[in-house]
């Protein structure tokens, strides 16, 4: 958890950029969900919710860093093409984490927060495009 929240706190001293939002966002719904679980189960299943809430912490970051490099090359805005291509492919992400297996309510939820911040990354794609 420790990891969570230095990452966190770094990159909200990068500044608010679009990408840095997102980004906090995701790592926010990350950590209410890895908070959400911490109390569940065994010890075993306490340690891979861990070690999966940092895996998709280290993803998200990854995913943020692309971001910020697309838009700097594209003088600040990335192009439409290229952020309809990340779109598709964290939905196309989203839909392997999840699937078709039975969610409980904190996957629920956290698959439901990732839909909206994927939808509201689109409608900016779409947004920019015009």
């Amino acid at each position: 958890m420790l990891v969570l929240a230095g990452l966190a706190g770094g990159a909200s001293a990068q500044g608010p950029d679009a990408c840095m939002q997102a980004y906090n966002a995701e790592v926010t719904a990350i950590e209410r969900d890895a908070k959400a679980k911490q109390n569940v189960g065994s010890n075993a299943a306490k340690q891979r919710a861990a070690r999966g809430a940092e895996a998709l912490v280290d993803a998200a970051a990854q995913r943020a860093k692309k971001c910020q490099e697309d838009a700097k090359a594209a003088g600040g805005k990335p192009p439409a093409d290229d952020c309809k291509a990340r779109t598709s492919a964290r939905a196309a992400d989203i839909e392997r984490r999840f699937g078709s297996t039975t969610l409980d309510p904190a996957q629920q939820s956290l698959r439901r927060e990732e839909e909206i911040r994927l939808q509201a990354e689109l409608n900016e794609c779409n947004r920019r495009a015009r």
